[in-house]
């Protein structure tokens, strides 16, 4: 009998192209849908008509995609979204892109094949445009990231304002000359983080050293440690060093620590260290990192619920909710 993968391998289009041409689906080429059908008769494909005839509200699960399932900050925002989607008697498929826009694109067209209601992105791979079509189809919601763009809903926090917040803390204990560590990665966030942190060195009449500004190239989230850790000894070294290092995340700020004592650098009396997310490691490492609370929880169960609103109804408007940040101080910073 033949299977739906066995009429796109004879039509030459994806396994989603054909979905969509057997669910009437009015954004595939004419040529794919002749190509479609005509493979279709070939083989004498016959469709599960009850799968064909599933709504998308039907099926109760979503699809949950995240970057990479060794980030601790992403797993609490997951456990948000499946505490919200378990009451509502929702099941969450979870899928790791691992960063690359195929994979991405491959757990997105199970949407076409009625697999779930809609797709919750923790971080996404593409521009916003390439979503907008996706979206005009099924339910889709940024959170964690999010892009200036009214087609697509989100749920995050304003990470300029958070990088400004988490600056002001260490300059109104004193410090002045207050570096800037993050392992280069493809977040929008870690960039937003680093804005705030200029500018507010700026608003108070600090002149950004560029030399403070230390980052690895291209990595993937399970070579952050390493490279954090190589990175960080250069503060060490400086001839005029910080007093201060804030860092895009807390598993930077956490292997910063490592590294600065390995160098022999003391943490808080030397130079002080603050992280970003406050994840539970925050909270047990010795020392404690000073930190950005980030309320992980409740973007994942606001994100469900704006997912939800949109699968009940197509004419909802998007949204963008900003939930709130806070500094949790801890002893890994200390006054000049």
């Amino acid at each position: 009998m033949a299977t739906i993968s066995d009429v796109a391998k004879r039509a030459g289009v994806s396994v989603a192209t054909v979905s969509r041409v057997i669910n009437g689906v009015q954004s595939v080429q004419p040529a794919s849908i002749e190509a479609v059908n005509r493979a279709i008769g070939e083989l004498q494909y016959k469709p599960n008509s009850i799968g064909r005839n599933l709504r998308r509200s039907e099926t109760n699960r979503i699809i949950v995609l995240q970057p990479s399932i060794a980030n601790p900050f992403f797993s609490r925002v997951v456990r948000g979204i499946d505490q919200a989607a378990r009451a509502a008697g929702f099941q969450i498929m979870l899928c790791d892109t691992d960063n690359d826009p195929a994979r991405e694109q491959m757990y997105l067209d199970m949407l076409d094949c009625r697999v779930a209601d809609g797709a919750i992105f923790i971080t996404s791979c593409k521009e916003p445009s390439a979503y907008r079509p996706i979206a005009e189809r099924h339910p889709l919601i940024h959170c964690c990231e999010y892009y200036d763009d009214d087609a697509l809903s989100s749920v995050t926090m304003d990470n300029v304002a958070a990088g400004r917040t988490a600056t002001q803390y260490l300059l109104g204990i004193g410090h002045r000359r207050i570096g800037f560590l993050s392992a280069y990665n493809k977040y929008l966030t870690v960039g937003q983080r680093y804005r705030g942190y200029l500018e507010a060195l700026t608003a108070a009449g600090i002149q950004p050293d560029p030399s403070l500004n230390v980052e690895s190239g291209p990595i993937h989230d399970d070579q952050i440690w390493d490279a954090t850790l190589k990175n960080a000894a250069q503060f060490a070294h400086m001839a005029s060093p910080p007093t201060a290092v804030f860092c895009s995340s807390d598993m930077v700020a956490i292997a910063a620590i490592h590294a600065l004592k390995a160098e022999g650098v003391r943490v808080p009396e030397d130079i002080s260290v603050m992280g970003f997310d406050d994840i539970e490691m925050a909270r047990l490492f010795d020392p404690g990192i000073t930190t950005i609370y980030i309320p992980k929880h409740a973007i994942g169960r606001e994100a469900f619920r704006l997912l939800l609103k949109r699968r009940d109804d197509d004419a909802a408007p998007t949204e963008r909710i900003l939930c709130e940040h806070s500094v949790v101080i801890r002893s890994s910073t200390r006054p000049v």
